[in-house]
């Protein structure tokens, strides 16, 4: 069974709660089975496409976030910045923090002061900084993200924080005969910066 269709048969013949984050590239799902945590994760397409047809249990409680909340049938659905901050507080149990949130399309920072949302700001308007950049880059350097992510420390770092510059830049340096491992490590420094 697919990660869509185990989260859409939990929606359909599940009972208690459910949390969703039905983000712009991937669909998240959190809830209890038989008292252990399970998280399931799709392509948010694959999920959307299942909803039609939906018959939601009446014995679940349902909350959603994300781009695609409002496709949720039955579903309370809140904003993403208040769901991070309620996590994070539940999870952590902490009364300042600063979250960030490296979506597929944007990338946002909020700032908790006093178990509250004091501030958050968003990057939406350009590729730099998100999840889809990061994508982009593994996939030019034939690595997995995961194995993108391992990378930290370089010689080089890459200097833009323009996606479309970035690209080049880093194609630049593969014809000069840079490692892959040293441009791993460089083309996530721009997230501290962008």
């Amino acid at each position: 069974m697919t990660g869509a269709e185990e989260i859409l048969n939990v929606l359909e013949e599940g009972e208690g709660r459910i949390g969703l984050d039905v983000g712009s590239r991937s669909a998240k799902a959190a809830f209890l089975r038989d008292g252990e945590r399970i998280l399931l994760r799709c392509d948010t397409m694959d999920l959307l496409e299942g909803i039609p047809s939906l018959h939601v249990s009446k014995e679940l409680e349902i909350v959603s976030c994300g781009y695609g909340r409002k496709r949720v049938p039955d579903a309370f659905s809140i904003p993403e910045i208040r769901a991070h901050a309620t996590g994070v507080m539940k999870v952590l149990d902490i009364d300042d923090c600063t979250i960030l949130d490296i979506g597929g399309q944007d990338f946002k920072v909020i700032r908790m002061e006093n178990r509250s949302i004091r501030d958050f700001t968003m990057n939406d308007k350009c590729a730099a900084g998100t999840g889809r950049f990061l994508e982009k880059m593994a996939s030019m350097l034939s690595m997995s993200l995961e194995e993108l992510g391992k990378h930290e420390g370089s010689v080089k770092v890459l200097e833009s924080t323009c996606s479309v510059f970035t690209e080049t830049e880093l194609i630049s340096l593969m014809m000069e005969g840079k490692g892959r491992d040293e441009l791993a490590s460089g083309s996530s420094i721009p997230y501290s910066r962008g």
